[in-house]
């Protein structure tokens, strides 16, 4: 119901591991099975994913596009500028336990 009210879904990999134990042709699967599940839920094409645990590596870019992806946030935290690569973004984490106010300073944050 959501992706049909135009909600965006992306990949945050098959089992939610950090692909710092994975072998390359694991994490290729890893991504794609995320991909082709979230697309076969929504009907929807999903072309952004995160890296779990905000865990990266030099492969990830380069399978991720392999895989359909155009977008990825990985590692690095902070903001996303035009010089930066669509495939490597910088991310802010929020996380579910926090509350209204910590996320609106962290984005208050950023934007100083």
């Amino acid at each position: 119901r959501l992706a049909g009210e135009g909600a965006f879904f992306g990949s945050h990999l098959a089992t939610h591991r950090a692909i710092d134990g994975l072998s390359s042709s694991d994490l290729a699967a890893e991504l794609l099975r995320s991909r082709m599940f979230i697309e076969r839920w929504t009907g929807r094409p999903t072309t952004a994913f995160a890296a779990p645990f905000s865990v990266t590596d030099r492969r990830l870019g380069r399978l991720a596009k392999e895989c359909g992806y155009r977008i990825g946030f990985g590692g690095r935290h902070g903001p996303a500028g035009l010089d930066c690569d669509p495939i490597d973004l910088p991310r802010i984490e929020i996380r579910g336990d926090r509350s209204l106010d910590d996320f609106v300073a962290r984005v208050e944050a950023v934007l100083e």
